[in-house]
């Protein structure tokens, strides 16, 4: 409970109080986020994007769908990002949790990037 706190909690609340709410999101973990700060989102896991499940691990074809949708942010761990390569340069960072229990867990913090997709940020 925790580290839903830290993470998913806190950056839903970021997100809510720092961001349009008519931007679309990228979002893996979508539950804290469709709470505290309902907006249109892109589920990167699938739950309420169906369309993503054939093409989950394709981090190529997840990139193409988060583009032709016009997602403006991704909200994602490290290991959630597709291509599992947060360095991407489409990717600017603009928020990190910096929760303490996630990187101690062997996890990493949730980051909120606004993409460039010219991949200047």
């Amino acid at each position: 409970v925790a580290i839903i706190d830290q993470e998913m909690v806190t950056a839903a609340h970021w997100v809510r109080d720092n961001l349009a709410p008519e931007d679309l999101l990228a979002v893996h973990d979508i539950g804290a986020l469709g709470y505290f700060a309902p907006r249109p989102i892109l589920d990167i896991a699938g739950l309420v994007t169906p369309e993503v499940i054939p093409i989950i691990l394709d981090g190529d074809a997840l990139w193409a769908l988060m583009e032709e949708r016009g997602a403006v942010y991704l909200m994602a761990m490290d290991d959630q990002v597709p291509n599992d390569d947060p360095a991407d340069p489409r990717l600017c960072t603009i928020f990190d949790t910096q929760g303490a229990l996630a990187p101690v867990s062997g996890g990493s913090n949730i980051k909120i990037y606004q993409i460039a997709w010219d991949g200047i940020c």
